[in-house]
């Protein structure tokens, strides 16, 4: 019950609140907006009268880069991570997506209010007319046509027709140009001056969603609505052209490094968990040791790596390899203790950076830390494979180190409010790993081992904890976790098992990817974790809190593989954790001392040897040793 409690109480503390900033779209008394494809401007913004309705133009990316030169905007680079194709940023944008929604389409017909499309014959095929398409779900008709709806969304070829309209309507404005593919360019016209957008769901300047555009068009609109999208704000900044040119090379340079350098940190782990199991069972355990403390490396290897700005990921990895190659190449006698302390400083290195990065979400450590927006929607918060890293190196490093169960409870209420916090983690799904986790470890070491009455408890306490991440998450809906709570409340118990069946897809689909190897390494995984898991069950000579250890990080592991949606990823890095302590467990009998130097036995005298079989000799005999058979002198 005390664990239950106090992860409870680390997943329901609150979270910082973020300053208050005001509407993107500041205006006088109007309904309604203007999107339009276009990006900086820079004269002031003509004085506008209240207007009714909104308008929508789009433009080819250099035309709107010229007209943007012409008027105060406040400017930003539109993402949708599923896909780089800027037509499924412009679709969500008019019409949501099927899981979340965020569109303009449906709200505004909702209010009763109507929402019409034009292409200029001039305009051709340009990418921006897929926004067009998408509002009228099918081809648009003619400019003129599209300007007496509430919502007008035109689309033109030239910045001179771009100007011939915004001087005939004045409502608000935001302009949409792409060159085909994300980042997609937004502009926000008829702020006072230059600026960045801010305070999208991405928790970054600069980095808006589609339903960041949508939701604050519809606001602006007199069509207030919530979530998914944030309501943008404006940071004023000087030259925001030059900013976003600098923040989309960065993302275009990171493209891509994530998945294969978590595959190659994933691959660092398994040859070291191969090698060491080969010399285990060689028997060559200070070998067995050097492997061990070599896979216990890879985790901080990987967070060094994330650190190299700029690089490919075959250039991050060689971080790995060397962190790897520094573990392998150690030969320490207490191999015990120096990896609990490494895994504990790994684990409260990352916790910090993970500090730093909610506190600076514009700054170095987080666009290191963080997903990348151009293709991961893990705009902020830990990746599934960064909060294994805490859970169960933390784990790992507590039972290493034999720390007391109440310390063991107090650390894994720190790092769980860390993994959870909707500001900072942000990765609800790993406090039930985390919870689970701990609770196996205090119950085996009270118990003097792992039982399999502990897994009901552990996964209460697994459920409480999740439960209460999901709870402070409601209240902040930019989060996986406030989300999906606003769905479940949405579409009730139909919808909780949508999510469930959503995540298993996902699960299958990441499994898959790689063909029948991806099934293979699946099972395999889920074999050696419940090999392991036996083990501690079973290993009755085997040091208590280490048993409890591989017991409870192994069955975590285990739940991973199956509630987490990244395939085998996270299961496989939550499962070095009890490799590592199985291993130096196993390898315990050098641990301590170096065995001694073996000597060759001394040559024996045959002489000796037959006198010794036959005996002591009689008393008094010349061969007696004694006293009183040595005649006096």
């Amino acid at each position: 019950m005390v664990v239950l409690a106090a992860l409870g109480a680390a997943v329901l503390l609150p979270a910082v609140p973020a300053l208050a900033r005001e509407p993107a779209l500041a205006q006088e008394p109007a309904s309604g907006a203007l999107i339009i494809g276009l990006p900086l401007a820079r004269e002031p913004a003509l004085a506008q009268e209240p207007a009714s309705g909104a308008l929508i133009i789009g433009l080819p990316l250099e035309e709107a880069r010229a007209l943007a030169q012409r008027r105060p905007a406040a400017l930003g680079l539109g993402v949708y991570p599923p896909s780089r194709d800027a037509a499924a940023f412009l679709t969500v944008m008019a019409r949501g997506d099927a899981l979340e929604d965020g569109g303009l389409r449906a709200p505004i017909e909702t209010a009763g209010r109507r929402i019409a499309a034009g292409v200029a014959a001039r305009a051709g095929d340009d990418p921006v007319v897929a926004l067009a398409r998408a509002v009228v779900g099918g081809e648009p008709g003619s400019v003129a046509s599209a300007l007496d709806a509430d919502v007008s969304v035109v689309v033109v070829r030239l910045a001179d027709d771009a100007e011939a309209l915004l001087r005939l309507d004045p409502r608000p404005a935001v302009v949409v140009a792409t060159d085909g593919r994300t980042p997609v360019l937004i502009a926000l016209l008829g702020v006072p001056a230059d600026g960045l957008l801010a305070n999208g769901v991405a928790r970054r300047t600069g980095i808006v969603t589609p339903a960041d555009v949508a939701r604050t068009v519809l606001d602006a609109a007199g069509i207030p609505v919530g979530p998914p999208g944030e309501l943008l704000t404006v940071e004023p900044d000087a030259d925001p052209a030059s900013f976003l040119e600098q923040l989309a090379a960065r993302m275009e340079a990171d493209t891509g490094f994530l998945r294969p350098l978590t595959k190659g940190t994933v691959l660092a782990g398994i040859v070291g968990i191969v090698l060491g199991t080969l010399m285990l069972l060689l028997g060559r355990r200070r070998l067995a040791r050097a492997f061990a403390l070599a896979t216990a490396m890879v985790p901080a290897g990987y967070l060094g790596a994330l650190f190299v700005q700029g690089a490919t990921w075959e250039q991050r990895s060689l971080v790995i390899v060397g962190a790897f190659g520094l573990g392998a190449a150690a030969s320490i006698a207490g191999a015990r203790r120096t990896a609990g302390w490494l895994l504990l400083a790994t684990t409260i290195a990352l916790a910090a950076v993970t500090v730093i990065a909610e506190a600076a979400p514009d700054g170095a450590v987080a666009r290191a830390l963080w997903g990348n927006p151009l293709d991961s929607w893990r705009f902020f918060g830990l990746r599934n494979h960064l909060a294994a890293f805490l859970a169960g190196g933390y784990l790992a490093g507590a039972v290493l180190l034999a720390l007391p169960s109440l310390v063991v409870i107090g650390g894994g209420v720190v790092i769980g409010f860390v993994v959870a916090a909707p500001t900072l983690g942000a990765n609800f799904v790993a406090v039930l790993t985390l919870g689970f986790g701990t609770t196996m470890i205090v119950l085996a070491r009270a118990a003097g081992r792992p039982r399999f009455l502990h897994l009901p408890f552990a996964a209460v306490a697994g459920g409480i904890a999740i439960g209460a991440a999901l709870a402070v998450d409601a209240g902040t809906p930019v989060s996986h976790g406030g989300r999906a709570v606003e769905s479940i409340r949405s579409g009730g118990i139909d919808e909780f098992f949508d999510i469930i069946a959503r995540r298993a897809r996902l699960n299958v689909d990441e499994i898959t990817s790689v063909g029948v190897w991806g099934v293979i390494a699946f099972v395999l995984a889920a074999f050696i974790l419940g090999l392991l898991f036996w083990w501690a069950l079973r290993a009755e000579p085997a040091d208590t809190t280490l048993r409890a250890g591989v017991g409870g990080l192994a069955a975590s592991a285990l739940v991973a593989l199956v509630i987490e949606d990244s395939g085998f990823s996270m299961g496989s890095i939550l499962g070095i954790y009890p490799w590592i302590v199985f291993t130096l467990e196993r390898a315990r009998a050098e641990v301590l001392a170096p065995v001694p130097p073996v000597r060759p036995p001394a040559r024996e005298d045959p002489a000796e040897t037959d006198r010794a079989a036959q005996g002591p000799p009689p008393a008094g005999s010349p061969e007696d040793p004694s006293p009183a058979a040595t005649p006096d002198a």
